[in-house]
């Protein structure tokens, strides 16, 4: 079983990327913390002397857990500790590269083709807002011998990275333009706007005015769930556009209707 994951295309060795270790630790029982690469190259631990601005340089992966990293940094990590063992050139039977280094768009996952679609029509590696259709998912989340990913040494579901991995894939799809998008005025000082989101995936809004209808503004981020903002900083005898699109850590919508 060993050799199934410790193959030559991963040199036989699953230990930590340079990208995992590029990050601030603290060592337990002392009084040292840094960052990893920079406290072992002072200690003299690899066979040249790395400075800080070497180290800036060079890749970083975070936890999937990390939430003040995006979504996609989270996702692509998590895949590279889990699944680029086997996963990548020369590997597995699969059109999959999981390593961080690789760019994503030429990793194979978004859209990507699969060996075996299970039998699940338009199926790929990773299918922009269809986790039904996203075969990363669907092994991820299975439990069946035949089915789960990693095939060995796993016996539950890490449903705590699945849950992000999910929110990244429903994140992918494209997000369409609010609509309608209408404006009340309120009183001599206010502008009501109101408008029904047409995304399931969004974050949040953002707003722009104009006065002209050609040079705009951002004047407010409403979050996901809301429906309408009231824009109190309006001056009179001054006509005013709007226009609002939908966001999400991956996207914005096109613009709506003014």
């Amino acid at each position: 079983d060993c050799t199934s994951c410790h193959t030559p295309a991963s040199s036989q060795v699953l230990g930590p990327r340079t990208w995992q270790l590029n990050c601030d630790y603290s060592y337990p029982g002392t009084t040292t913390s840094g960052n990893q690469l920079q406290i072992w190259s002072d200690l003299g631990m690899f066979d040249q002397t790395l400075t800080a601005t070497q180290i800036a340089g060079l890749l970083k992966s975070v936890s999937i857990h990390d939430a003040s990293a995006p979504l996609e940094t989270r996702v692509r990590s998590y895949l590279d500790s889990n699944c680029s063992s086997c996963h990548r050139p020369g590997g597995v039977q699969a059109y999959l590269d999981f390593r961080y280094a690789t760019p994503l768009a030429q990793q194979g996952i978004i859209n990507g083709p699969l060996k075996d679609t299970l039998g699940i029509s338009g199926a790929h590696e990773v299918t922009p807002g269809s986790l039904a259709q996203s075969m990363m998912h669907i092994r991820l989340a299975s439990l069946d011998p035949s089915i789960q990913m990693p095939p060995m040494g796993r016996n539950t579901v890490d449903t705590g990275a699945l849950q992000i991995i999910d929110q990244w894939i429903n994140s992918l799809a494209p997000l369409a333009a609010p609509f309608p998008l209408t404006a009340t005025t309120t009183d001599y000082a206010a502008i009501t706007l109101n408008w029904t989101s047409q995304s399931s995936n969004h974050t949040g809004f953002r707003i722009q005015r104009s006065t002209n209808g050609t040079t705009w503004t951002q004047i407010a981020t409403p979050s996901a769930e809301a429906r309408s903002f009231t824009d109190v900083s309006i001056l009179p005898d001054t006509i005013y556009f709007y226009v609002i699109a939908a966001s999400n850590g991956a996207d914005v919508s096109p613009w709506s209707n003014q």
